[in-house]
């Protein structure tokens, strides 16, 4: 793999979009072995960010309770802890904030990154790279791409989750948070639209 491809892939978690396809002087496709790293990477930054982010919203709401509990008896003689602890809230919402942009970076990378992997791997090696349990394998096809198993099928980890009622997998997270975004981007969008013409 390219230096400059491996690099992009490791800042995948960083404020980085990877918006280009893998060119190589030699118009080699990519090996089975690149893919899988470059996916690996992508999952582990991914895991990183939503292990931090699921961090700082606990503390989030740890903190919520705890200022709930001290205006409840006597708040007066706690203004001065509750103000440092609203003020903690406000750094780890920035904290939880740069976290989500780096889970929705992962997201985007993978976007970019599913049709050159889905070219060079095939269903038994996406599904093995995923962590598909056997079992689930029965339901894909061949044309099933990396977007198709981890979003659609939710299959992502897939043996590990056994009977959860929600995917939990850190690139279906990923993909969510995006899709969120954009129904979000939706929604306001015929007030923006009429806020502009009057």
């Amino acid at each position: 793999m390219k230096n400059e491809l491996h690099n992009k892939f490791a800042g995948a978690g960083s404020q980085y979009i990877w918006n280009s396809v893998m060119t190589d002087d030699r118009n080699e496709r990519m090996s089975y072995l690149e893919a899988s790293i470059a996916l690996n990477m992508m999952r582990r930054n991914a895991e990183n960010a939503c292990e931090l982010l699921d961090i700082c919203n606990s503390e989030i709401e740890n903190h919520r309770v705890i200022i709930k509990n001290l205006k409840g008896c006597c708040g007066l003689f706690y203004t001065s802890w509750i103000a440092e602890l609203e003020l903690n809230i406000g750094r780890l919402r920035d904290h939880a904030n740069q976290m989500r942009n780096s889970l929705l970076q992962c997201g985007l990378l993978l976007i970019d990154f599913a049709p050159l992997f889905d070219e060079n791997t095939t269903l038994n090696q996406r599904c093995k790279l995923l962590n598909v349990d056997i079992a689930d394998r029965s339901t894909l096809t061949e044309s099933d791409g990396l977007l198709n198993i981890i979003f659609v099928y939710g299959l992502e980890d897939s043996a590990a989750r056994r009977g959860a009622i929600f995917n939990t997998g850190v690139m279906s997270r990923a993909l969510n948070l995006i899709f969120h975004d954009f129904s979000e981007c939706i929604r306001g969008a015929p007030m923006l639209v009429s806020q502009f013409t009057g």
